[in-house]
């Protein structure tokens, strides 16, 4: 005679294997659920404000030294900079967007930095953050052409690219959001191969100009 099978059991196991992939399934959209949006005191907010002011001064500059510049190679590298700050620029315009924030702050700059800045080596000389150029270098570099234009350019963009990097550096140290993560991570590697891009052109550009005199 064949026995007869409770049911009991079977819905027992349906039932904790329902569970499971209920739980798994929150598990995971827990897990790929974004965090909040970061708010306007934020250090990813004061990132995407300051770091979009810091790099529109770097676009001037590489387009002048690419319409005037003499060294074609550093004319090309100038482009470059200018073409990619500018897309930086408008995926940081798109997160503040995102995040329901104004496109520009009315406080003062690198508010944002967790760690204690020099002052003096930035601030007090006119400096609006930390590697940009002051308007009297400005001025200088918007009135030169050929060499003379190559050579303050590439001191000037080793200075702004070195105080970038810090920036960057520093909201790495604040953050956890991918999306900060992966652009300020972007910025310190493509801005230090730049700097040694730049630190080669200076030391060719000076060598030359050293042994014909000008």
């Amino acid at each position: 005679m064949r026995q007869a099978i409770s049911a009991r059991p079977i819905l027992s196991v349906v039932m904790a294997a329902l569970v499971a992939v209920a739980l798994g399934l929150t598990v995971g959209i827990m897990s790929t659920r974004q965090a909040p949006d970061p708010g306007v005191d934020s250090a990813e907010a004061g990132f995407a404000w300051d770091m979009s002011l810091h790099h529109s001064q770097a676009v001037a500059m590489s387009m002048h030294l690419y319409r005037n510049g003499g060294d074609e190679a550093l004319r090309m590298l100038a482009y470059d900079i200018a073409l990619t700050q500018q897309a930086q620029m408008g995926i940081m315009s798109t997160w503040l967007t995102e995040w329901n924030l104004p496109a520009t702050s009315t406080q003062e700059p690198m508010q944002w930095m967790d760690m204690p800045m020099d002052m003096g080596s930035w601030a007090a000389d006119g400096r609006l953050m930390p590697g940009m150029a002051t308007k009297a270098e400005l001025d200088e570099l918007y009135s030169l052409t050929g060499t003379a234009a190559d050579l303050m350019f590439c001191k000037l963009m080793i200075s702004h690219h070195i105080g970038g990097v810090h920036m960057a550096e520093g909201v790495l140290d604040l953050t956890e959001r991918g999306d900060v993560v992966r652009l300020a991570d972007s910025m310190v590697k493509g801005q230090q191969a730049e700097i040694d891009v730049l630190n080669d052109i200076q030391n060719r550009l000076t060598a030359t100009a050293d042994a014909t005199g000008s």
